[in-house]
């Protein structure tokens, strides 16, 4: 990420989450190993800079 001044923060939009199994770190890197079901997932990551 580029611009504005770190540190940024990232999180995940009220209302929203992240498919099961899956997390994201502080520093906004998802990971995980989660098994995911044909179809959709949605999730907003909401970035935060200073």
């Amino acid at each position: 990420m580029t611009g504005g001044n770190p540190p940024y923060k990232f999180s995940i939009a009220a209302g929203t989450s992240l498919p099961s199994g899956f997390n994201m770190g502080p520093d906004g890197t998802i990971g995980g190993s989660g098994t995911l079901a044909p179809g959709l997932s949605k999730s907003i990551i909401k970035v935060l800079r200073f």
